[in-house]
Parts: C-alpha cells; sequence; structure tokens
C-alpha cells in the first residue's frame, strides 16, 4: 500500500512539474522579466523608471501611465515625454509603439525610418516623443513585434514642463527626438517674436502651431500646420495674439535628417558652394529660444506717424523757402519771383540758321582747356544742308554753343520732352499693376501654406501687419514716393515761373539761359515716386523670382538722370522717349538672364556688348553728337590709313578725351572684373555699373562747366555737398547685407539683425529713407545747377 501511495505520488509530482513548466512556457511573453519586475496587461508604470524588456511575435506589453494636474495654473504647462529605443530591432520586423490617450492616438516604430523631401530615407534606433498636454490622462503604452524571436528595448517616461514665457536654453534636439513647448501671450502684449539660435549649421523646422492636437512635430507632418521655416544658426517668427485659438500657440523644433532641405536652392542655382554632409547619425543640435515682446499699438502709431512727419518736414522747408523767396523778390523789386534777367541780343548777331550763329559762330579752347569765344568777323555761317553734311561726314567743330543745338521749335521740343513723361506714365500702369497682383498673391500663399521659406525677410525685424508678414520693409518706401510727388511739385512751380517769363518778357530773352524743357524732369520724379511703388511690392515677398521689381526704376532713375544731363546741352540732340525707354528694357533684360543663367557664354556676350557700348558712347559725347556710324565715317578713315599712315595729330579737346579714357579704363576694369568673378547678384552689378557711370558723366559735366568758366551757384553747392553726405550714409547701410536670395531661405537667415531705428525699423529700412533723400537732392542739383546761366546768351555757354 506504501509502494502504491509513492508510485503516485511520484506520477502527480511529475504532471505537477509538466503543468508548471508548461505554464511558465505559454506566459512567457506576456510576463515579461524587466529587470526583475513581473510585468502583466496593462501594468501600472512609474514615470522616471527604465523599462529593460523583451517583446515577440503575438504577445505585447502594456505599460500604464497615470497622472493628475491638480493646480489648474499648470494644465498643459506640463506633459509626458517618451523615449524608446531598440538596438536590436529590425526594419522587416521592427518595434512597435502606440501610446493611447484620452483624446488621441500616437504611434512609432523602432526602427524609425525618416525620408527627407529627396527621397533619401534614414533609420533610427531611439526615439523621443512629447505626448498632448492633458489635465487628467490616463497613459497606455502598448509595445509589440511581428519578430518570432524576443527583441530587447527601453522605454522610460517623464513629466517635464512644456511652457515658457521669454524663452528655454540648451534644447536638445534631434531627428527622431524632436520638441515642442508652449508660450501663453500675457494680457498686455499683443505680438510676439520668436527666436531660435544655434551655433551649429544642422537644418531644422521652426514652426509655431496652434494649441491642439495632435502636435505636428516630425519630419513628414511639420508641415501640416501653423508657420514654419528652416533655419541654421538662427531663426525668427513673429507671431499675433490673434493668430491663434486662445492666445497661445506651441513652437515645435524638428530637425533634418540631413542639410539638403537647407541648401536645395542653392545647390539647383549656383552649383558646388553648399557644403557636402558627411554623417547623418550624429546630429544633436542644442538650440536656445527667446521670446520677446514687440512693439505695443501706441508704440506703432507713434513710429508710423513720426516716419510720415520726417518727410512732410521736406514739404514745409520747401513751402517756407518758397515764401521767404517771393517776400525777398517783392522787397528787391523783382516781380515775377524769378532770378530771370532781360538779355538783350544784336539782332545782327541773332543766330539766323541751325548750326550757325552769326559772328559768334565757333568757340576755340586755349591752351590750358578754357573756353573761348572767337571773335572773328569773318566767320562764315553755315547752312542746314552744310551742317547736315558735316554730320553725315562725322566731322565737328572745335567747340559748340548750345545755340547751335538749340534751332528746333519750342513746341516741338515741349511736345518730345512730354512723352518721356506719358510713356512713362503708361509703362507704369502697366508695369505695377501685374506687380501688385503677383506678391499679392505670394503673400497669400504665405499666410495660407505658412511656408515662410518663400520670401526672404529680415525675420528679426519683420513686424506684422494684416496680412503683410514684414510691414515695416514696405512702409519705409514710402520715402521714394513723397519726395517724388514733392519734386513733381516743385518742378511744375519752376514751369509757371518760366512760362510767366517767358510771356512778359521780351522775345529776344528766349535766347538766355539753357533751354528749359521739363518733361524728362517730371519723368525723373515719376521714376522716383514709381521706384517707392516697386520697392514696396519687392519687400512684400522679396525673392529670387522678383527681384527685378526693386531694380528696374532704379535703372530708369539713373538714365534719365543721365539723358538730362545731356539734354542740358544737346536739347536737339537728345533721345527719342521710346528709344530710351527701349534701352531700359534691354538693360532690364539682360539683368533677368544674368541672374537666371549667368554661364560663361552669357559673360562673353555681356562683356562684348559692354565694351562696344561704353565705345561708342565715348565716340558720341567726344564729338558732341555729330558723330555717325556711317559708311562716310569708314571711307575717312581708310583713307587716314592709306595716306597719312594713321600720323598722330592733337586732339580737339584734350580735357575732354582725358575724361573720357578715364570713363572707359573703368568700364573696361568692370567688364572685365565680371568676366573673371561672375558675381551671382548680376543685378546689383550692372545697378552698380548703371551708378557709376552717372557719377562719372555728372563729375565729367562739373569739372568741364568749371573749366569754361562758369560758376556753381549757392543752392547748387549746398545740394551737392548734402546729396553726397546723405549718398555716403546711405551706402554704408546699403552693405549691411541682412539677405539674400542668393542662397538657401535658412542660409539667408544667418544674416538677419535686430532692428535698428525705433525698435521697428531695421539697416535696409534706413536705407530707403537715407537713399530716397538722396535721389531727391540730387534731382535737385540737375534742377538748379544751370541757374548761374539765366543771363548768359546761349552762344556764348560751351557744349560739352
Amino acid at each position: 500500500m506504501f509502494r502504491n501511495y509513492l508510485q503516485s505520488f511520484r506520477m502527480n509530482s511529475v504532471r505537477i512539474f509538466v503543468l508548471v513548466c508548461l505554464a511558465a512556457i505559454c506566459t512567457e511573453a506576456i510576463l515579461t522579466d524587466c529587470d526583475g519586475n513581473v510585468l502583466g496587461d496593462a501594468t501600472d508604470a512609474s514615470f522616471g523608471t527604465l523599462y529593460n524588456c523583451t517583446v515577440r511575435h503575438n504577445h505585447s506589453i502594456q505599460l500604464l501611465y497615470r497622472y493628475n494636474m491638480t493646480d489648474s495654473k499648470m494644465i498643459g504647462k506640463k506633459a509626458v515625454r517618451i523615449y524608446a529605443q531598440s538596438l536590436n530591432a529590425s526594419t522587416t520586423f521592427p518595434v512597435l509603439f502606440v501610446v493611447k490617450q484620452q483624446r488621441s492616438v500616437l504611434s512609432w516604430a523602432i526602427p524609425t525610418i525618416l525620408t527627407t523631401s529627396d527621397g533619401i530615407s534614414y533609420e533610427y534606433s531611439s526615439v523621443g516623443r512629447t505626448l498632448c498636454p492633458e489635465q487628467t490622462q490616463e497613459i497606455y503604452v502598448d509595445i509589440s513585434t511581428m519578430n518570432m524571436y524576443s527583441t530587447r528595448f527601453q522605454l522610460v517616461a517623464n513629466l517635464e514642463g512644456i511652457s515658457i514665457s521669454d524663452g528655454q536654453g540648451n534644447i536638445s534636439v534631434s531627428p527622431a527626438k524632436s520638441r515642442f513647448y508652449r508660450f501663453d501671450f500675457p494680457h498686455n502684449v499683443s505680438s510676439v517674436m520668436v527666436k531660435a539660435e544655434s551655433i551649429d549649421d544642422l537644418c531644422t523646422v521652426l514652426s509655431v502651431q496652434d494649441v491642439e492636437c495632435p502636435v505636428y512635430d516630425m519630419i513628414g507632418t511639420v508641415e501640416h500646420a501653423g508657420y514654419r521655416q528652416t533655419m541654421t544658426r538662427r531663426g525668427a517668427i513673429t507671431v499675433e495674439r490673434n493668430t491663434f485659438y486662445n492666445a497661445s500657440f506651441f513652437i515645435v523644433l524638428v530637425v533634418k535628417p540631413n542639410d539638403l532641405d537647407c541648401e536645395k536652392f542653392q545647390r539647383i542655382f549656383f552649383s558646388s558652394s553648399a557644403s557636402e554632409e558627411t554623417t547623418y547619425f550624429d546630429r544633436n543640435k542644442v538650440i536656445n529660444i527667446n521670446i520677446e515682446a514687440t512693439l505695443s499699438r501706441s508704440e506703432f502709431f507713434a513710429v508710423i506717424f513720426s516716419t510720415l512727419a520726417f518727410f512732410l518736414a521736406f514739404y514745409v522747408v520747401a513751402l517756407v523757402v518758397g515764401i521767404a523767396c517771393h517776400y525777398r523778390n517783392r522787397l528787391s523789386g523783382i516781380e515775377d519771383e524769378s532770378d530771370i534777367r532781360n538779355c538783350l541780343i544784336d539782332p545782327n548777331q541773332a543766330p539766323t540758321s541751325y548750326g550757325a550763329v552769326g559772328s559768334l559762330e565757333t568757340r576755340d579752347l586755349t591752351e590750358d582747356g578754357d573756353c573761348l569765344i572767337n571773335d572773328d568777323a569773318n566767320s562764315q555761317s553755315t547752312t542746314p544742308e552744310s551742317s547736315a553734311s558735316d554730320l553725315r561726314r562725322g566731322s565737328t567743330k572745335t567747340c559748340l554753343c548750345v545755340a547751335e543745338l538749340s534751332r528746333k521749335p519750342e513746341l516741338k521740343l515741349a511736345k518730345k520732352y512730354r512723352l518721356y513723361v506719358w510713356n512713362l506714365v503708361t509703362l507704369a500702369i502697366f508695369y505695377v499693376l501685374p506687380v501688385i497682383q503677383l506678391v499679392i498673391t505670394y503673400q497669400m500663399v504665405v499666410n495660407k501654406t505658412g511656408d515662410e521659406d518663400i520670401c526672404y525677410y529680415n525675420f528679426e525685424c519683420a513686424y506684422k501687419v494684416g496680412f503683410l508678414s514684414a510691414f515695416n520693409n514696405v512702409y519705409s518706401n514710402i520715402g521714394y514716393i513723397m519726395l517724388g510727388i514733392l519734386f513733381i511739385a516743385l518742378v511744375y512751380r519752376r514751369q509757371l515761373l518760366h512760362e510767366k517769363v517767358m510771356v512778359t518778357r521780351d522775345p529776344d530773352a528766349q535766347e538766355c539761359g539753357i533751354p528749359q524743357h521739363f518733361g524728362v524732369f517730371y519723368a525723373m520724379g515719376i521714376a522716383l515716386a514709381m521706384e517707392g511703388v516697386l520697392s514696396g511690392c519687392y519687400h512684400v515677398c522679396p525673392s529670387f523670382n522678383n527681384f527685378q521689381f526693386d531694380t528696374a526704376f532704379m535703372y530708369m532713375i539713373g538714365w534719365l538722370c543721365m539723358l538730362k544731363i545731356y539734354q542740358t546741352r544737346h536739347p536737339d540732340a537728345n533721345a527719342q522717349a521710346h528709344t530710351a525707354y527701349c534701352v531700359i528694357a534691354f538693360v532690364v533684360f539682360f539683368g533677368v538672364i544674368g541672374v537666371t543663367q549667368g554661364s560663361p557664354a552669357f559673360w562673353i556676350v555681356f562683356v562684348v556688348i559692354y565694351i562696344l557700348c561704353s565705345l561708342y558712347l565715348s565716340i558720341n559725347i567726344y564729338f558732341i553728337g555729330q558723330w555717325r556710324l556711317q559708311t562716310g565715317v569708314l571711307h575717312g578713315l581708310y583713307c587716314k590709313v592709306r595716306y597719312e599712315n594713321l600720323c598722330c595729330s592733337r586732339p580737339h579737346d584734350c580735357s575732354r578725351l582725358v575724361l573720357l579714357v578715364f570713363g572707359n579704363i573703368i568700364n573696361i576694369g568692370f567688364a572685365i572684373f565680371g568676366a573673371v568673378t561672375m558675381p551671382k547678384d548680376f543685378a546689383s552689378y550692372l545697378l552698380a555699373i548703371v551708378i557709376i557711370n552717372l557719377l562719372m558723366y555728372f563729375a565729367f559735366y562739373i569739372i568741364m562747366k568749371i573749366r569754361c568758366g562758369e560758376r556753381i551757384l549757392l543752392w547748387a553747392a549746398v545740394y551737392i555737398f548734402l546729396a553726397t553726405v546723405a549718398w555716403g550714409i546711405a551706402f554704408y547701410f546699403f552693405m549691411q547685407r541682412l539677405t539674400s536670395w542668393q542662397v538657401t531661405p535658412a542660409m539667408s537667415r544667418e544674416s538677419n539683425e535686430d532692428c535698428l531705428l525705433f525698435g521697428f525699423y531695421d539697416s535696409h529700412d534706413i536705407w530707403h529713407f537715407l537713399s530716397s533723400v538722396s535721389l531727391f537732392l540730387s534731382f535737385m542739383v540737375l534742377l538748379v545747377l544751370e541757374d548761374d546761366l539765366v543771363d548768359v546768351p546761349r552762344d556764348r555757354i560751351s557744349v560739352f
């Protein structure tokens, strides 16, 4: 009996042992040993505890985290952040993590695969995600895999603060470990600027989003909400209080797996200057966030009206000076508010035909270059036919006078120069309306998509007003418009005085002074105002696609100024309006091609055309507009080579020749510099050519005016001095390049700077103010420069 009992006991023991083993095997994946802890379904987990577990096919692990915000002030200001890692998981059988919250579900896999915009994929075995903040939460974390073999992972969850008031430093972010923080507007703040700074160049997305779940904080989703921009070292986004609900928003930081999104534009358009990435795995970026309040509503309007008052002061000064001159002239007994005096000419000496001035036909130069009148009574008059013959042969007199180049009827010339105004108005209307439509569309796209990489602002000094992202950059162009209108008003006043004098004075007085034609002056004023309009349009959304809006009328202004200087003493020989504007169209066309297709072949063609045009204009200026490239000229050159062996003769005008040679050296140097360096900013290079040539021509004009014994009156000297000072200061601020559409938006932001004036205007806005003042003063120089000749007979005024 005892033996039977012992045998039964042994059999039962074996059965129990087998059952225990089977039970252990069957529950191996469900009750996993994580650092000595046996876990079951929905096992309570603790924040801050690292769980080192294994998981395999058909068996998952579920962790339950609980927390409750008892302090109402902390609701939404803390959130759970989960870190997970698996070193032996594969892309074929990844470890899947599903986080279930009260109102949302978040999931990811390890290894995590992030794909960039260029289709390149990168794997990450470590992930960090921040969950949406809620007041009371039970968070279920399910971990599973389809792998038949056990896969080990590590997981830890922490309850972290995500609220920032004025900034947050040393934020560590990587491609698979993005972060977001929450900002709540103070009661007295209507707008803030979020600034991000870093010491490395890793490509990152800075985004601001509404406080709602889910938060789009991954590479593939960050573009789906809010406003965003790429950055390397610096980034800034201006956020208004009414942009998002509840006066609060999330600041999201996402590091890109590679830097191609921050270099793509440069690689496409400017070839190989972008740096090559060597590794994509150790991409941990440390970012500092600063949040600054922008100007209040009262401060904003104070700055706006102060700017307006500054330019209105020019109107006040002009009005005061005009009134002072009026009363001064009345006290002096001058009736017509003009310094123009009677200039009686002997009728026997009055010019009778084009190219002839009676006994005062020609002028000679002394050995030192001074202009003198030749009073040879035996000088013979030329007829229009002989003058035309001289033009065809390309010959020239020693020194012409203004009377010889101002023989066309006044009404005909007035009509000719009025075309400058009406043609420019027509061009401006048809040019500006599509431009306005285009830039508004750009701005609407930015506002709708939230993609702030479309426009190249100085984001650290960009103030959003209404639908405009950088209102300060647009508004700072008001100086061009106001001063352009003021200049038009001053030209109109001067024209009225001139017409009044011409009506009341003796008809012989019309033959004194420089011929007064105001059409080009009006065109200059309109061009100045239109520069303000188009520059404002450009700054609505400055980019590679619309750069020509900012420069087109700058070319126009420079060209009109040169034409006006030439017209002063060549009223009959100046270019037709349509010809002048065709030249500008040609320049703008070259500017567009140079920026978009700046190949070596283009530079060869450009340099050849540039040098030929420079030589052609120099010859025209030297021969005072009488030279023509015709068969007679070529035949004369052939005869000189054949019969005179190119024997050197003394130039007709040594001073003019020296100045023109110097100018050609400068222009050829510019051409060589462009061909060698091939600057990317071809628009600025072309504008520099226009400005340098205008300055050289103006200097040439002033030098020749002084050498011919003419004076620079006080007002002209004052305007020249003020314009020189203003231009010098303006170009200093112009050289402070805050943005550049030659590089990517992220790289452009590295040059962004804080505001310099009133906390509202940056250095480029100051350039707008000073350049508008400088252009106005420069225009005034041309308007009053020849006032010293109002009582000088035209046959005694030299042409140069």
